[in-house]
């Protein structure tokens, strides 16, 4: 039988995943015959990144790999990168050769100084490479860098690229989002003196008289860099200025581009610290910002979804669902009928939610946990009153990588208790043996841009709340022998899940069981 190992050339791959070589079968069947676009959903345990660097291999065809987190980028670098693959990384990654002190996205190069040293710049040197590459692994904020910026160091990656293999593909809505959205801050008066009260009209005229000015400050700026002809007479105050004036310069753009486009589809919002925030309330007009008109594209993720590949604008794109390769008795997901958690909940109802969560840890004493609170004053406010907070372990946005680290080596019976330990977060074996939904995880709806998308599409924020729960009860089922019970206390639950079922993956699905009462949920799994 042929292997992994076999086919890439590299000996650490010598058997095949369950499932994979026929995961991979198909996917290849795709690519020579299927949409432009595919949809695959890849639960944990199929070696996605293998299987990844498979297609993208015996494919033939010019790949770049796009992750959403530097740690994935590493690790495939670490597995693949004696099979020719090459990685390109923002220029905050690399230091500059010439003025040691600072990184390359901070270098005076980008404002016209003739560097000298560009030949053995590491940034150019590792973007020379990647190009010339058959095979690039980047982020994804990287590659839709090039479509937008007006950087004078910014030089297209990779050139004719063939397929384009999106992993992580759950987090690019989000991405894509804080990618387009355009900010002004107070510092920005100096040269545009936004004020939060203007219409829509007004900005998009002011928008547009203010570019003629920073378009010339900017030529001012250059010329006066361009003249200083060594790094000893470099004036650093110089280059912060020319760096502020041609980011407003390229925000300026990007937003004036966006109006003209479709004004409608630009959501301002005046934030309480002084910044105006654009925001595009469908990012699906702009995914040629990611699709970038390469032929093959695979969407990959163990939480996409079909409902997911539409909102980004993907119409009649294919779609190979696997099945998971883990039990799904491993892993029960029950509600249990308690109280409904929102913001009109009493004190009493509260009370009563943090009797039944104690009542489930009570009879895991035995185990580790973790409960989902959504929000740090719920948080607080279950450690306040538990009978077990002598246990608990609850972190802030400051400490949160300390506690959970403690969290880790702490011995059983321990609860860590937290709002945010989604995306990126594995407790694997006895790190967590249990998981609390202590509420729906509903997005904040209070928001312009949340209220316009939900306008448009009533089940927007339960798309979201679905990706996020999906994410927390999956924290503790990382192998096929692990065993991790959900057990979901917020009655919102009994309308919410048959309403919004339609939002998850099948692999989810098949694991959610019917609402009991906790004294008839058995403790064991």
């Amino acid at each position: 039988m042929t292997t992994p190992s076999d086919m890439l050339g590299i000996k650490k791959f010598d058997q095949w995943y369950p499932g994979q070589e026929d995961l991979y079968k198909q996917v290849m069947d795709w690519m020579g015959n299927g949409a432009q676009a595919l949809g695959l959903s890849v639960p944990t345990g199929y070696g996605k990144s293998l299987l990844g660097m498979l297609i993208a291999q015996m494919s033939g065809r010019k790949t770049v790999y796009l992750t959403a987190t530097k740690g994935l980028q590493d690790q495939l670098m670490h597995d693949f990168g004696s099979v020719e693959l090459k990685d390109i990384k923002g220029q905050n990654e690399y230091r500059c050769i010439e003025f040691q002190s600072m990184q390359v996205d901070r270098a005076p190069c980008h404002t016209g100084y003739n560097c000298p040293s560009k030949r053995q710049c590491t940034y150019y040197k590792a973007l020379e490479e990647a190009q010339a590459s058959k095979r690039v692994v980047t982020n994804y904020h990287k590659w839709m860098y090039q479509i937008y910026s007006h950087d004078s160091m910014k030089v297209s990656m990779p050139r004719a690229t063939q397929l384009l293999i999106c992993d992580e593909a759950h987090q690019i809505a989000s991405v894509m989002e804080n990618f387009l959205t355009v900010r002004f801050t107070a510092k920005d008066r100096d040269l545009f003196p936004w004020d939060p009260d203007w219409s829509a009209r007004v900005w998009r005229s002011n928008v547009t008289d203010t570019l003629e000015l920073v378009r010339g400050r900017l030529q001012g700026l250059l010329r006066s860099v361009s003249n200083q002809s060594s790094n000893m007479d470099i004036d650093q105050k110089l280059i912060t200025e020319y760096r502020h004036v041609q980011s407003l310069d390229d925000r300026l753009d990007r937003l004036m581009v966006g109006l003209n486009d479709n004004a409608s589809n630009w959501i301002p919002e005046m934030t309480h610290d002084d910044m105006a925030v654009w925001t595009p309330l469908k990012i699906s007009r702009y995914n040629n910002v990611l699709f970038q008109g390469v032929p093959k594209v695979i969407l990959m993720s163990a939480m996409i979804t079909r409902p997911m590949m539409e909102h980004l604008g993907i119409q009649g794109g294919d779609w190979i669902d696997a099945p998971s390769l883990f039990p799904a008795s491993n892993t029960p997901i029950v509600h249990v009928k308690n109280v409904t958690v929102d913001h009109r909940t009493s004190d009493k109802e509260m009370e009563q939610w943090v009797n039944c969560i104690d009542e489930i840890i009570a009879g895991r004493q035995h185990k580790k946990g973790i409960v989902f609170t959504v929000s740090y004053a719920r948080a607080r406010f279950l450690t306040e009153r538990s009978r077990f907070k002598s246990q608990m372990y609850q972190h802030n946005s400051h400490n949160l990588r300390q506690v959970v680290d403690q969290f880790k080596r702490a011995s059983a019976p321990a609860t860590l208790v937290s709002p945010s330990v989604t995306t990126g977060w594995d407790f694997p074996s006895t790190e967590c043996e249990y998981i609390v939904v202590g509420k729906i995880p509903y997005p904040d709806t209070r928001g312009s841009v949340i209220k316009a998308r939900q306008a448009e599409d009533k089940s927007y924020p339960s798309m979201i709340a679905m990706q996020t729960l999906v994410q927390e009860c999956g924290r503790g089922t990382r192998h096929a022998d692990d065993r991790c019970q959900v057990l979901i206390v917020d009655d919102t639950w009994m309308r919410w899940w048959p309403q919004n079922k339609n939002l998850a993956p099948n692999w989810f699905k098949e694991r959610v069981h019917r609402t009991n009462s906790l004294d008839r949920i058995p403790i064991q799994i």
